[in-house]
């Protein structure tokens, strides 16, 4: 099957970055107790393939220049290491374009519950799971993330503010730097953008259609894909930082 050529569209705001923290990202990067909002946010529908492929490969990227950067004996504490891999991961993530999709339907129904408040409660929405498919294939690729799932953007943006002082400081929506849209999709994009100060659309296949239109391999094509559009991103946001 031809591959098909991969597109983008960059865009920017008036928007200014937010973050929560107030020092240098110097500064930030060598505190356990950093508080950011994620700089890269990579979007698709449902951010059950290809976004969470995206953030995976961000944190893989991230993950090894930082452990080449420690082996090369220009810095080679564990522990710094340790908080700077904790504070530039912590500045990519992935979320979904429909916060409803994030979710099963599920019929809303009452159950005895002992666990909670020992009396009749509903039942919750069932949060879906990253796809299996594109677990493995990372899997392969050397990249874990089985233990990622679906979030919505608000739980991207707002789980930074941990705190009321925090929260009481900044009164607006919190803004990224750079949010990548991967799918071509109907869903209204208008309010996540107004939340980022630079997008770009990049028109990645989704790797379920492939596979049901005889693309065997189609995850793998997929993922490799992302992964050279993330290193490029990486390289050109975080390269220099990193470096310091």
């Amino acid at each position: 099957m031809a591959m098909k050529k991969m597109s983008s569209t960059t865009h920017d705001t008036d928007q200014n970055v937010i973050i929560y923290d107030s020092d240098s990202p110097i500064s930030a990067r060598q505190s356990d107790a950093v508080h950011v909002i994620p700089h890269v946010i990579f979007v698709c529908k449902s951010n059950t393939c290809r976004s969470q492929m995206a953030e995976g490969w961000a944190k893989d990227w991230i993950r090894k220049r930082l452990e080449t950067k420690h082996r090369s004996g220009t810095c080679s504490d564990p522990i710094l290491l340790r908080k700077e891999l904790s504070y530039f991961t912590s500045l990519v993530a992935s979320a979904a374009l429909d916060s409803c999709s994030v979710y099963d339907e599920v019929p809303i129904v009452k159950e005895e519950c002992s666990k909670c408040c020992e009396g009749m409660c509903e039942t919750p929405a069932l949060r879906k799971r990253v796809k299996e498919k594109a677990i493995k294939t990372m899997q392969e690729l050397g990249v874990e993330m089985s233990s990622s799932y679906p979030k919505t953007i608000d739980e991207v943006l707002y789980s930074s503010i941990q705190t009321p002082e925090m929260t009481s400081t900044y009164l607006y929506s919190p803004v990224v730097e750079k949010l990548i849209i991967m799918c071509d999709c109907n869903t209204p994009k208008d309010a996540i953008i107004s939340q980022a100060k630079s997008v770009e659309e990049w028109q990645i296949d989704a790797p379920t259609a492939a596979v049901k239109a005889g693309e065997v391999t189609a995850y793998r094509r997929v993922s490799l894909e992302i992964k050279l559009r993330v290193d490029d991103l990486m390289e050109t946001m975080f390269g220099d930082e990193i470096n310091k």
